[in-house]
């Protein structure tokens, strides 16, 4: 503070509040320690001086006051978060918050408020507010290193990479030439523009860093990546190679390792990359990864058989290798070695190594393993060998018959879909007088049926499975859903998506299809007040699940509502939480946004020149005085109903 300075940097509590407000208070015989075993420093300047506030500056007395208010909170915080009692330390850090600001509105000069208030402001996870304080606090003390780079990380983290280089460089003013401190700082920087896809401007600051002689154990690592992004493979090699040199076996060698794979592919050096491999494998004779990413180059350039005997010949000093043995009976199985494939996969789930990263049951790569070790099974006709390989995988007490459909989805999945339909055709030949494990076969069968594009034949499954249980929510949704997408029979299909809300009213998936009903009956009528209902649904929907089909139907209806641009963010937050298979297409949903940044002059450059056709709402629907609508288009939507867990 202005007159009587006390300058506080606060890690973890020390001094006792007793002590603190005899101190503040002016008392001489207060004594704080002045060589302290804690994180709380604090350096007194003495008893009171004689210009110490008097009590006729009002302001700085009032100041003063808050200020010493807020370091008994902050102590009081630290106290509680060190014993675990969270949530009351929070609120004594708001209480910290409240009047480090009300000492700084009457003491707006004094630095060391502002620097506790961000100390605060950061405790209780307020970015944004600790960001402003930072701001002023620089303003306060622009030569102050310490306070820059606390802005300047502030200022990454918000993923502002610009404001935080600038931080940086002013550090660099600051900082003596050819001094560590400035080595460090121009790695920074340069890290902050490799972040911030700039890569030619990060390499020209890894340059000035290997300059200085500065030493960064990633520093080759870092340039490698700006080079992949700018398309340079064989640099991004050459610098891999040499972070190699010294760090093969680490946790970033490993990272290292993968990336040096992937740029050779890039590069279509695949017989290099395979011969790299080589001599990295004589370095490090036991490097699981580099055995598995050698085996996946070979295979690459032509030489499966190379790449199996190279799996073959490591497994046999190292058995319990599973990752290689992945592989092995991958490509066994392209080689259309069945039996021996059957082999490598069920070695693997015996794996008795329990750092395999498939011998954990909850592993999802046993998941895998499983599911393509019962697919092998399955092409071999044995589907009773396929069940006791998924059973492990269900639920202990889920019978028997439940792993029918199971294996009839991995069947579907992998473009077998006559023997899908074949599986679940002849369970419910065996269950065929038990209503209640029917229902679900026919379910799944309806379900296979319409991803294999037959509709006739799905809806015939689903009307049999609701014929044996009508409130079937599954069902119901699904013929729903289905004919939605249709755009027919829409009042029955608001119906049974209803029957399926009233099981389950809070189900993303459910309001998602109904407003999808309600769409299409939108369409089809011009009604607008039906959209707003749509847009209130979807609205609810979202707020339950980001799944990107609901954002993607969230953003149709806005644009049919001509809010363009609200429309466009969802169909950008859809393409951002799609997972897996593709669904919706990312590239429709592309050509969405290309169509907008058409009507309002602003198209992405980066999205295709082909617009997406807008939805076709009747004039008739829009309110008056909206602009002319587009030429109308087709609007069905390429994904098929939503599976059901």
């Amino acid at each position: 503070m202005r007159s009587h300075s006390v300058i506080i940097r606060y890690r973890a509590p020390l001094v006792t509040v007793a002590a603190l407000i005899a101190y503040l208070s002016g008392c001489g015989a207060a004594q704080v320690p002045q060589e302290p075993t804690g994180d709380l420093i604090v350096q007194p300047a003495g008893p009171l001086s004689p210009t110490a506030p008097r009590p006729a500056d009002k302001e700085l007395v009032e100041a003063y006051a808050y200020y010493a208010s807020g370091c008994v909170e902050m102590l009081t915080a630290t106290d509680l978060d060190s014993k675990n009692e969270s949530r009351a330390a929070q609120r004594h850090w708001r209480l910290a918050v409240a009047a480090f600001k009300a000492a700084s509105e009457r003491d707006p000069a004094s630095h060391e408020i502002v620097h506790l208030l961000t100390v605060c402001q950061f405790r209780l996870g307020d970015r944004a507010a600790a960001l402003a304080a930072l701001e002023r606090l620089s303003k306060l003390m622009p030569e102050d290193s310490e306070h820059l780079e606390a802005l300047a990380q502030t200022y990454g983290r918000l993923g502002q990479s610009k404001s935080a280089i600038r931080e940086y460089e002013r550090m660099l003013d600051l900082a003596p030439e050819e001094s560590e401190e400035r080595s460090r700082i121009l790695h920074k920087i340069a890290t902050l523009y490799r972040k911030d896809k700039q890569p030619e401007r990060a390499l020209e600051y890894y340059d000035k860093v290997r300059e200085s002689g500065y030493k960064v154990e990633t520093i080759e690592f870092e340039v490698a990546s700006c080079h992949a992004v700018l398309g340079d493979h064989r640099s991004a090699i050459d610098a891999t190679l040499r972070f190699l040199r010294d760090n093969l076996g680490t946790k970033h060698g490993d990272h290292a390792l993968i990336f040096l794979e992937n740029q050779y592919g890039k590069a279509d050096l695949l017989q290099e990359g395979a011969e790299e491999f080589a001599r990295l494998l004589e370095r490090d004779p036991d490097n699981v990864r580099i055995v598995r990413l050698r085996m996946l180059l070979l295979d690459r350039s032509g030489q499966r058989q190379t790449a199996i005997e190279q799996g073959e010949t490591f497994l046999v000093a190292y058995p319990d290798a599973a990752t290689v043995r992945v592989v092995l009976a991958q490509f066994l199985e392209a080689a259309k070695e069945f039996e021996r494939a059957i082999k490598e996969y069920s070695e693997v789930l015996t794996a008795s190594d329990p750092d395999s990263y498939v011998h954990r049951a909850a592993d999802a790569g046993l998941v895998v393993v499983r599911r393509e070790l019962a697919l092998l099974h399955l092409r071999e006709g044995e589907v009773e060998k396929a069940a006791e390989v998924i059973k492990p995988l269900m639920l202990d007490d889920v019978p028997d018959w439940r792993i029918k459909p199971v294996l009839a989805r991995i069947l579907k999945r992998a473009d077998e879909t006559d023997l899908a339909i074949r599986l679940i055709q002849d369970a419910l030949e065996g269950h065929a007088d038990e209503p209640e494990v029917a229902k679900e076969l026919y379910f799944t069968l309806g379900d296979i049926y319409y991803e294999a594009e037959q509709p006739t034949e799905a809806e015939e499954a689903l009307k049999k499975s609701l014929e044996l249980d009508p409130k079937f929510a599954f069902a119901s949704n699904y013929l729903g859903y289905m004919w939605a997408e249709q755009g027919r029979n829409l009042e029955e299909a608001v119906k049974l998506i209803k029957i399926a809300l009233e099981g389950d009213p809070d189900s993303h998936a459910y309001l998602d299809s109904l407003a999808w009903a309600y769409y299409k009956q939108a369409v089809r009528d011009g009604d607008a007040d039906k959209l707003i209902e749509c847009a209130s649904l979807l609205e609810k929907a979202t707020a339950k699940e980001k799944d990107p089909v609901v954002l993607d139907h969230y953003g149709d209806v806005l644009y049919g509502l001509r809010q363009w641009v609200e429309a466009s963010e969802k169909w950008r937050e859809a393409i951002k939480h799609i997972r897996g298979k593709p669904n919706p297409n990312p590239e429709l949903l592309r050509l969405k946004m290309s169509q907008v940044g058409k009507l309002l002059g602003k198209e992405d450059q980066e999205s295709p020149e082909v617009p997406r056709p807008p939805i076709p709402i009747p004039p008739s629907a829009l309110p008056e005085g909206s602009e002319s609508q587009p030429e109308d288009g087709n609007t069905e939507n390429p994904e098929s109903p939503k599976e059901q867990p």
